[in-house]
């Protein structure tokens, strides 16, 4: 028998997916920190790391026999869509992603020639990226914008607070999701803003 029950909702943390059958240590140490809870099951694309990227691209392609699949250019494709998306300071739409995506040099410039100019010329982004092997773009399906999101603005955000007084400490967890309506705020007219999980220690 189970030592507990079956919530049957939403996961408040990503501790929580220790509960499941055959993820345990060894897998969150592999893959825990690619993991969220949050985030509407959709990926941040300002976020993903270069595996992430990869897998998506490989889940999404226009054409499932694009010669660009193959595992080093897919693998240098990933870099360069990361690489994009810090000199822009994230993607803000899901089109910008797959602008980079297809047409990895010519983003790859235009993002670098925009650091170097808000950085007032302290920056060496351009140089550096013309010295870059070419790599092949690669077309996506029009279906990959379900399963990911862009932003510049971080919507969710894990607070955490300490205090000690005497031989007294505490800690409260909490994640606050900036577009989240909770239903006081919604009978008050407060606006978007709400607390999703709070734990105190």
């Amino acid at each position: 028998k189970d030592p507990y029950e079956t919530k049957n909702h939403y996961y408040d943390t990503i501790q929580e997916l220790r509960l499941v059958r055959g993820v345990d240590e060894e897998f969150m140490a592999a893959f825990g920190k690619y993991l969220t809870v949050y985030g509407r099951c959709k990926i941040n694309v300002s976020l993903a790391e270069v595996p992430t990227i990869m897998a998506l691209i490989m889940q999404f392609p226009e054409t499932p026999s694009d010669p660009g699949l193959q595992i080093r250019n897919l693998a240098l494709l990933a870099h360069y869509v990361k690489q994009i998306g810090e000199l822009k300071g994230g993607f803000k739409t899901t089109t910008d992603f797959r602008n980079a995506v297809e047409k990895p040099m010519v983003q790859l410039g235009q993002a670098a020639s925009l650091d170097s100019l808000l950085s007032q010329g302290q920056s060496n982004s351009q140089e550096r990226t013309n010295n870059l092997p070419p790599v092949q773009g690669i077309k996506l399906s029009a279906k990959v914008g379900e399963a990911i999101m862009g932003s510049y603005v971080r919507r969710m955000w894990r607070v955490v607070g300490k205090a000690e007084v005497g031989l007294v400490r505490k800690k409260i967890i909490t994640i606050w999701d900036q577009t989240a309506m909770s239903l006081h705020a919604r009978n008050t007219g407060m606006g978007a803003g709400a607390f999703l999980y709070w734990r105190e220690e």
